[in-house]
């Protein structure tokens, strides 16, 4: 049965779109539904379960390093039916990014040994993302990754820029794969 995905931004819908159709190995239902934010997908958690009454939901958002357990306990107060699932990202979606470190290494024009094996252990993934793409070989990476204005923010076109390389390059979706870069999945 076909899933309908809803993820707090571009990213996350992209991730949940390569997860859904190359794990699950089922289709989307529609096209996935970018709320523009983690408290707007929260918001509205209760209508997503609702939903998952007619078929299969499933609701992916960042956890922005907060404690994934606490969250569900605080956000997850409504009845669900077992065709629901709301996934975190530990911390940052950019986390399940970088954890393909050898085609992302490439894709981003740097030396693989410059990637952490660990992203979910980074303070901040998205400043780690910036920094390395900001040091690319590939002006374009540069260019569409990172904000000429301020190195430190991300461009406008970053996260279509990352959505086109999760759903044409990232290979992060073997279990043992996952597995070996401690991708976490935290679910209820």
């Amino acid at each position: 049965m076909a899933v309908v995905l809803i993820g707090e931004d571009l990213l996350c819908c992209a991730l949940g779109e390569r997860l859904v159709k190359d794990v699950l190995g089922v289709p989307l239902a529609r096209e996935p539904i970018n709320t523009g934010g983690r408290t707007q997908l929260e918001a509205n958690l209760g209508n997503y379960a609702k939903r998952a009454g007619l078929g299969p939901v499933l609701c992916i958002a960042d956890s922005d390093g907060r404690c994934v357990k606490s969250i569900l306990d605080q956000k997850l107060t409504f009845p669900r039916p077992p065709s629901f699932a709301l996934r975190y990202a530990v911390a940052e979606a950019e986390c399940w990014i970088m954890a393909d470190t050898d085609t992302f290494a490439a894709f981003l024009g740097v030396s693989s040994a410059r990637l952490s094996r660990n992203p979910e252990q980074l303070p901040d993934p998205k400043a780690a993302l910036l920094a390395l793409a900001g040091t690319s070989r590939h002006r374009r990476v540069r260019d569409r990754l990172v904000s000429p204005m301020n190195p430190a923010k991300p461009s406008a076109e970053y996260n279509l820029t990352l959505r086109d390389y999760i759903l044409k390059s990232w290979r992060q979706l073997k279990p043992r794969v996952l597995l070996r870069a401690s991708i976490e999945l935290s679910e209820r």
